[in-house]
C-alpha cells in the first residue's frame, strides 16, 4: 500500500522547507495512482473485488480494504528471475 505525498497538513510557516509529508494510512490518505514504466500496467491499483479480496484489520487495529496493487509472476523460478 501506499500513501499520496499531499496526505498531511503542513504549517504555512514550514511549507518552503519540507517538500513531502506522508500521513498514517487510511482509506483517504491511499495512493491508487499507477507506477512504474509508462503504458506497462505492472503496477495498477486494483479493487478488493478485482482481486477477489476482503478488507482485514492489521495488527496496528488500522482496517486494510483489501484493494492494492499486484503483480503476477510465472509459476517457474527461471521464467520469474529472466
Amino acid at each position: 500500500l501506499r500513501v499520496r505525498n499531499d496526505s498531511c497538513l503542513v504549517h504555512e510557516a514550514l511549507v518552503p522547507y519540507v517538500d513531502r509529508c506522508y500521513a498514517e494510512f487510511s482509506g483517504a490518505s491511499e495512493d491508487v495512482a499507477g507506477y512504474g514504466p509508462s503504458g506497462s500496467g505492472t503496477w495498477r491499483w486494483h479493487t478488493a473485488q478485482e482481486l477477489n479480496s476482503q478488507s482485514f484489520m492489521g495488527a496496528t487495529g488500522i482496517v486494510y480494504s483489501g484493494s492494492g496493487f499486484n503483480v503476477s509472476m510465472p509459476l517457474r523460478f527461471t521464467a520469474a528471475s529472466a
